[in-house]
């Protein structure tokens, strides 16, 4: 469970300060299959593991039974990232 909260987090910080609204919306894990889903109610879906996110003085925060993390996250057009623990996960938005 840790390391689904550890891979969310990094995939928030990728959203970086382009705000909640920004966020919203299926990300796909650049060179994976893994996507992380932002839903508008401040719930997210990363690989079947659902949580809560918000987006706070420009940081991510996703928790999960209890566990909190924040990171660091930039939006840039289609692509979000976010930086945990000194390196960065990219990840691109999936059009509908």
């Amino acid at each position: 469970m840790a390391v689904v909260v550890i891979i969310m987090s990094v995939c928030l910080i990728l959203v970086g300060c382009g705000g909640k609204s920004a966020l919203v919306g299926k990300w796909q894990v650049v060179n994976d299959d893994d996507v992380l889903e932002f839903f508008k109610d401040g719930t997210a879906d990363f690989a079947g593991e659902r949580g809560t996110w918000k987006v706070e003085k420009g940081q991510l925060t996703f928790s999960e039974d209890g566990y909190s993390e924040t990171y660091s996250y930039k939006v840039s057009g289609s692509t979000l990232t976010i930086s945990m623990y000194g390196e960065e996960m990219i990840l691109k938005k999936v059009k509908r």
